[in-house]
């Protein structure tokens, strides 16, 4: 795959560079993967907030951001995310043909209903929505500024290092809410979008934000969701 973005910027630039007043998204690599997911995991109204986030983005009603980290994941995970979708989507169309033969559905509506699964392709819709993403994205090229913070976050296993002590989740949060601590207009409303409840949960509470991530969002004004339709929900309201 290979990932093409609005433009690339430094962590410092991106706020001279982006309209003002625009609400900011920043993206967890998670959170842009499950785009892709759509089939092994979800249903249509998780495709319906894709693609109302998408389409915001598309029309310059929110800037997307995503670090160089998160761009390395995606490259990293993108094939076998969407070889899995296709696995899925492949079976869930032969079983429901199967299930019209089994139901002796007459020719002339096996027919019909073969053509409408083979042009209802919902892996190649997510693809397009995810790819949307990203051409309308900016890519923070100097995110490695923010290894002392990884360090310093996994030693004292501190979140979202206090579970697995993942250096790639402290090194994207960093840059975000460094990012997010030094945007001239605090009042510009700044989203994180990640579906990794593992990691930026309370221990022993999966879905509960952790303390710190909690101190971290009020100190730097960002709004969290763990999911894409509490995003849709934040967007809506601006």
């Amino acid at each position: 795959m290979i990932i093409t973005v609005k433009q690339e910027t430094t962590y410092l630039d991106l706020w001279n560079l982006i309209p003002p007043d625009i609400p900011v998204l920043f993206w967890d690599t998670c959170g842009l993967l499950d785009c892709l997911r759509i089939v092994t995991r979800f249903n249509k109204s998780h495709m319906d907030n894709y693609s109302f986030v998408a389409e915001r983005i598309i029309a310059g009603e929110v800037v997307s951001v995503i670090t160089d980290m998160v761009r390395q994941e995606l490259l990293d995970n993108y094939d076998d995310v969407c070889n899995e979708a296709s696995r899925e989507q492949n079976k869930a169309i032969e079983g429901a043909i199967r299930l019209m033969e089994l139901l002796g559905l007459p020719e002339p509506d096996m027919l019909t209903v073969k053509t409408t699964l083979s042009v209802a392709n919902v892996v190649d819709r997510s693809k397009n929505i995810f790819h949307d993403i990203l051409r309308n994205s900016y890519l923070i090229t100097d995110d490695n500024l923010f290894r002392d913070f990884a360090h310093m976050r996994i030693m004292a296993k501190m979140p979202p290092a206090h579970i697995k002590q993942e250096y790639k989740d402290c090194h994207i949060w960093g840059c975000v809410t460094n990012c997010a601590s030094i945007r001239p207009d605090k009042n510009r409303k700044v989203f994180y979008l990640t579906s990794n409840t593992t990691d930026y949960s309370a221990e022993g509470s999966k879905g509960q934000v952790a303390d710190l991530i909690k101190q971290d969002c009020d100190s730097t004004k960002i709004d969290f969701s763990f999911n894409i339709g509490a995003l849709r929900a934040g967007l809506s309201t601006i």
